[in-house]
């Protein structure tokens, strides 16, 4: 009876933690109004980033987003040097552009059947800087075309990721002191 009592508190106790109706609502982060494709297409460089379990110890961080033969969707090349291991790491990946979305939003996928979102938050009007996010808030990349970018630049995109709910005292900068190789 003692065993069913410390169970039935168990179960209650984890379904009252998980409930949703208890956890506070964060609605999703407003997207870029529209992103063109064709502009967008190319190599961005990593500025900051909130750290996540993959990108650990990396430097020199870029994507490149490649036009795929397949409507809808970019192959998507992420590159980074890992100093503790001295090599480069590469991933080559598909990202979705999901329909009636005005190409802001993004399913992507490294290895199927794994999926994640990923939201084109920002823009700059001539594609050279951008802000890119979870919508759970728990993914940040702060890119732009050249590897650095001015403090003054720097601050307008942070500015822009808070205003768009994300924490962004996580956001770690990203060295790009290897960008040639």
């Amino acid at each position: 009876m003692k065993f069913l009592k410390i169970f039935i508190i168990i179960v209650f106790t984890t379904l009252l933690n998980n409930c949703s109706v208890l956890k506070t609502y964060k609605p999703p982060p407003q997207t870029a109004k529209y992103i063109d494709e064709d502009k967008f297409i190319g190599k961005w460089y990593e500025i900051a980033g909130i750290p996540g379990l993959r990108s650990s110890g990396c430097t020199c961080t870029s994507s490149t987003y490649l036009k795929s033969k397949t409507k809808n969707k970019f192959t998507v090349l992420n590159r980074c040097f890992l100093s503790s291991k001295h090599y480069w790491d590469n991933g080559k990946g598909t990202a979705n552009i999901l329909p009636n979305t005005n190409n802001t939003k993004l399913k992507v996928t490294f290895l199927w059947p794994f999926y994640f979102d990923m939201w084109i938050l920002y823009a700059s009007d001539n594609y050279q800087t951008s802000i890119i996010g979870s919508p759970n808030y728990k993914n940040l990349y702060i890119s732009s075309r050249k590897p650095k970018i001015s403090e003054k630049e720097f601050d307008k995109l942070i500015k822009i990721a808070k205003q768009k709910g994300y924490d962004t005292s996580l956001l770690r900068k990203t060295k790009q002191n290897c960008h040639n190789s």
